[in-house]
């Protein structure tokens, strides 16, 4: 009976051994298993960007420039409506310069016209550079041109007129007009000349 129970206590203990061993080796597996990061992924939208097309800018045509009048005169009086020629020598840097032409016409509510600075060269061919500024009363003629189309160059003009009796002179060797004629480069003073005109009837 004694053997008995002390065998049934070797069994307890054994028992009671190798549970605790099997925990021991269990809880040391658990600890040195290295931890699991766990990574959150965010889904990722695409959002594309947009951009509505855009429709190229076409050139914006030129206007034509017009011509810049003002015009003080008494218009039953003073009639510029004639061409003033180019009398005596001209230096070589006016050398085609040959007329102004002036076409204006005047009333109490309109004013309108053209100017231009003709050069004719050695075929007889004729150039014109319309003039962009006009100034016009019974005393005095300045006006500004653009450029002829073959040419860079540019003029203005100041000068007065010496007679308006246009009826009476008209077509005579007589200075009715006389200034300074100015031709330009880019805004550049190339040249200048001091030139006296005889009249003519425009369209005669």
């Amino acid at each position: 009976m004694k053997r008995l129970i002390i065998y049934v206590a070797m069994m307890l203990v054994t028992f009671a051994v190798g549970v605790g061993i099997h925990s021991f080796i269990s809880h040391r597996q658990v600890d040195d298993t290295p931890p699991v990061e766990v990574l959150t992924v965010s889904p990722v939208t695409t959002q594309a960007q947009l951009f509505a097309p855009v429709a190229p800018i076409p050139p914006v045509p030129s206007a034509k420039q017009e011509t810049i009048l003002v015009l003080d005169y008494d218009e039953e009086r003073f009639t510029p409506w004639a061409v003033f020629r180019v009398m005596g020598n001209k230096p070589k840097e006016f050398a085609g310069i040959d007329s102004v032409e002036l076409g204006l016409y005047r009333d109490v509510d309109n004013q309108q016209g053209y100017l231009s600075l003709n050069a004719r060269d050695s075929g007889g061919n004729y150039e014109r550079a319309p003039g962009n500024f006009v100034l016009v009363s019974e005393q005095r003629l300045f006006f500004s041109t653009s450029h002829m189309s073959n040419s860079e160059f540019e003029y203005w003009f100041d000068g007065r007129f010496l007679r308006t009796d246009f009826g009476v002179v008209a077509g005579k060797q007589l200075a009715v007009l006389r200034g300074t004629l100015t031709k330009t480069k880019n805004g550049r003073k190339i040249a200048e000349h001091t030139f006296s005109f005889r009249m003519e009837h425009l369209g005669c």
